[in-house]
């Protein structure tokens, strides 16, 4: 018989948000779940497959009766802590096994005197990717001019010190390298700028897990490729019934692309023959280092844009703490994770059923009643595959627009 999942959120008060040796000891956090009247907390998302993803957030209601969590209170236990970056983390323990839903830092604490016989403390948070964000960085030196996607990833994060145990860079990714100049001297900024040339994403995970999926390497991971849950209209764990909105055919066209290497040539695919008013997405002055990746990159989102599926685009699931969903379907998943959506619409016609990629969780957790709320953002599964003929060529092993050359990997 398994027992209830128990929702609990750590603040590491005097702690530094990158010392991942000693935040890896809960005897450096302090439990102040027994305080929590409620929290919602989101992981990195973007709205569609065109998107870059957008930092999470934390918000969390405490108890501030006997003013614990008052800045200002020179008496409080933890006066002089609450600082913006101090980490804080949220998990949930089901029959043994932990799970870390979510970490990132605290941004501001906001105390509200709610009249003479309550006090409350709003702990606004943001996740790792907006941590990040925060940092400014000097050029990178030609002597690092070459770097693939993932290495120079891994070079600014170094650079502003983040723990090595907390990233997952995907292989590789613009086979000729980037040039050793910058987009510009933000951290972030500039890792996102470097994936994004290459057809790829950075996001940080539910764990704070600073991520890079490049085009080769997405989709061939078995969570990638194989669907990990089933959200049903009709079947556990069933999503709530006014959530059923599907993104609508249209959305995000692009028919005109135009990407470049640095200074060169200019690389464009006009699939706008029919279009009077052609859409365009261009890269120009971009950090790769040849014209062949820009080519390369151009395909890719020449591919990427004519693809035109409906798919869902948010469900949301309400379980309780004691549910069996909670443990084994909700809080098991992560970023990126393969999942299946169907509906039965009213009228003729079979079910809607579609494959979709998780781009976003979010979490709303009310300790008094028990109630857990999971919404997930996605995009589409089957975004490479175009609506009038088979998959694009740079999908093909051994071909030259394939995701890298010379090695011949799949996208998707």
């Amino acid at each position: 018989m398994t027992g209830p999942a128990t929702f609990r959120l750590w603040i590491g008060f005097g702690e530094k948000i990158f010392d991942d040796t000693r935040l890896a000891s809960d005897g450096n956090w302090v439990d102040v779940t027994d305080y929590v009247r409620f929290a919602d907390f989101r992981t990195s998302s973007r709205r569609s497959q065109f998107d870059t993803f957008a930092g999470g957030t934390g918000q969390f209601t405490l108890d501030n009766q006997t003013r614990l969590f008052d800045p200002g209170y020179s008496s409080g236990t933890y006066f002089g802590e609450f600082k913006r970056n101090t980490p804080v983390r949220v998990t949930a323990e089901h029959s043994s096994t932990r799970y870390e839903v979510w970490r990132g830092a605290a941004r501001k604490w906001n105390p509200f005197y709610k009249g003479s016989f309550d006090s409350i403390t709003t702990l606004y948070c943001e996740d790792m990717l907006g941590v990040i964000s925060a940092y400014e960085l000097p050029q990178i030196s030609a002597a690092h001019d070459g770097d693939t996607t993932a290495t120079r990833i891994g070079r600014v994060l170094d650079e502003i010190g983040h723990p090595s145990a907390y990233r997952s860079l995907g292989n590789g990714g613009a086979g000729g390298g980037h040039s050793s100049t910058t987009w510009g001297e933000n951290a972030l900024g500039h890792m996102v700028q470097l994936a994004t040339v290459d057809g790829g994403m950075v996001y940080a995970d539910r764990d704070g897990t600073i991520t890079h999926d490049n085009r080769s390497a997405g989709g061939i991971l078995s969570r990638q490729n194989t669907s990990q849950v089933t959200f049903g209209h009709d079947s556990e764990p069933k999503y709530l019934p006014e959530d059923a909105g599907w993104q609508g055919v249209g959305d995000d066209f692009r028919d005109l692309v135009r990407v470049q290497a640095g200074a060169g040539p200019i690389h464009e695919i006009d699939n706008s023959t029919t279009n009077d008013a052609p859409v365009v997405f261009q890269r120009l002055g971009t950090s790769l280092n040849s014209d062949a990746q820009a080519a390369t990159a151009a395909q890719f989102y020449a591919d990427l844009y004519r693809t035109d599926r409906m798919y869902p685009a948010t469900v949301k699931v309400r379980v309780a703490t004691n549910s069996e969903d909670l443990r084994t379907v909700l809080l098991p998943r992560r970023l990126r994770d393969r999942a299946t959506v169907t509906h039965d619409p009213p009228g003729a016609g079979s079910d809607l059923s579609s494959d979709v990629f998780i781009d976003g969780i979010s979490h709303i957790v009310d300790p008094t009643t028990g109630d857990w709320t999971a919404s997930y953002t996605f995009s589409s599964a089957d975004q490479y595959d175009g609506l009038d003929g088979p998959p694009s060529t740079w999908m093909v092993l051994g071909t030259e627009t394939s995701s890298e050359l010379g090695v011949g990997t799949l996208g998707y």
